[in-house]
């Protein structure tokens, strides 16, 4: 009886149209639309705070207040999201076996543990601060929150 073909090792990190390139070429592709994304984040930014006039002047020290409450709650939710990827990925790793032998295998599960743990980290820091937020009156869920007042 012949043998059975052997199991295909799962790639979990091709990306769509980079089929069987290496995975250093799609970091590559990734870091580049990661440059791409933040000029143009830059761009608009920018350009938002020259149309309303706050590049060079706020209003008042309560809009300057509101600013700095809505970039609060910004980040902390951006670490929420942050974790889920982190973690994710962290568990992804530690759960399939990769077609990496060796070294570059090993690396992934002794660089996945401590992702877990800061994983759990940023999501611990960014629910608390949203928690501590909310407990200050600062209702960041509703749409309010996040407008500039007329």
């Amino acid at each position: 009886m012949p043998a059975p073909p052997p199991k295909p090792v799962r790639r979990p990190l091709d990306l769509p149209g980079l089929g069987k390139t290496s995975h250093a070429r799609q970091a590559f592709v990734i870091s580049w639309v990661s440059v791409t994304l933040s000029v143009v984040a830059a761009a608009v930014g920018i350009w938002l705070s020259i149309v309303e006039g706050s590049l060079v002047d706020a209003e008042s020290e309560g809009e300057l207040e509101r600013r700095e409450k809505r970039a609060s709650v910004g980040i902390a939710a951006l670490f929420v999201v942050l974790a889920f990827v982190v973690g994710g990925m962290a568990i992804e790793h530690l759960q399939h076996e990769h077609e990496e032998e060796g070294e570059p295998g090993e690396a992934l599960l002794y660089l996945s543990i401590p992702g877990f743990v800061a994983s759990l980290g940023l999501l611990l820091f960014g629910l608390h601060d949203l928690w501590n937020n909310a407990a200050k009156g600062h209702s960041w869920w509703r749409a309010r929150f996040w407008g500039t007042p007329a």
